[in-house]
């Protein structure tokens, strides 16, 4: 059976949400089309079993009124 996690992360614009799907076992791998070393396509597989999430983010040092100001008097979305 497929699992789903959803973890949240805080962006500029308030709570941004991210999806995390596990396949289900029925669903074919294809580790050998990244390489076709038994021993690589053993590690990507150990490696499927424990993932690590990674959020990769650009964070800002600007305030969501400091945004809101300039984009309401220019009438452009600056974000």
């Amino acid at each position: 059976m497929a699992t789903l996690k959803v973890p949240l992360a805080l962006a500029s614009t308030g709570l941004m949400q991210l999806a995390w799907a596990n396949p289900g076992p029925d669903v074919p791998r294809h580790f050998h089309l990244i390489s076709n070393n038994t021993q690589d396509v053993k590690a990507m597989q150990k490696a499927e079993e424990n993932p690590q999430l990674v959020i990769p983010s650009d964070w800002d040092h600007l305030t969501s009124s400091e945004y809101h100001e300039p984009m309401k008097d220019s009438s452009l979305d600056i974000t």
